[in-house]
């Protein structure tokens, strides 16, 4: 993966990252959340990728606003790069990812192909 990327923070404890995406808007920062979602036959854990806007001291994640800092990719390919590095955490891991809108999925879904 060459494309540029967020420097991003990781708590491994919660399985969570943090980064800020700067742009003309100002610093957003986001938050990307890996949680338990299932396990497959064998055990392995099926992680739920969880990510958006950090919202309020709490934690919670907005994964239906519109930033428009215009660094969609860079941002995405910061997401990206949390997967391998989950992925690498894990023996064995499997991971869903699924936009709140059928286009962000569908965006999601390009830019895994890209």
């Amino acid at each position: 993966m060459d494309k540029e990327i967020y420097n991003f923070t990781f708590n491994k404890e919660d399985a969570t990252f943090q980064f800020d995406s700067i742009g003309p808007k100002g610093k957003i920062r986001k938050l990307i959340s890996y949680i338990l979602f299932d396990r497959m036959d064998d055990g392995t854990p099926v992680l739920n990728l969880a990510f958006g806007d950090l919202e309020g001291n709490d934690q919670n994640i907005s994964d239906t606003v519109i930033s428009n800092n215009p660094d969609r990719d860079k941002v995405l390919a910061t997401v990206a790069r949390t997967v391998l590095q989950i992925i690498d955490s894990y023996n064995k891991v499997g991971i869903i990812a699924q936009g709140s809108t059928p286009s962000r999925t569908r965006l999601y879904q390009i830019s895994i192909n890209a």
